[in-house]
């Protein structure tokens, strides 16, 4: 496991989820975003620096519903993946 050092409490057990999950690795990208994919296909991303966020894959449909919530942002990357800021 890559070690990261945050005070955020929702990145470790985020994290601890992430690995549950079937064949699943993660990796650092960018110099500071850690990644987890499956089969080399990256499914979810945070920041390990503040501002703590939250960026996923999900289905055109989700992406639509979820974009309309304030804290989430559509991600640079696709259309179907969403970022959201996370205040602890």
């Amino acid at each position: 496991m890559i070690q990261i050092h945050t005070n955020n409490p929702l990145f470790e057990p985020v994290r601890q989820f992430c690995l549950s999950l079937p064949f699943v690795t993660e990796d650092i990208k960018w110099e500071k975003d850690l990644v987890f994919s499956v089969h080399n296909k990256m499914f979810y991303v945070t920041m390990t620096e503040e501002p703590f966020t939250l960026s996923f894959k999900c289905s055109p449909q989700d992406a639509e519903l979820l974009v309309q919530k304030k804290e989430s942002f559509p991600h640079l990357i696709s259309q179907d993946t969403i970022g959201f800021n996370v205040k602890t």
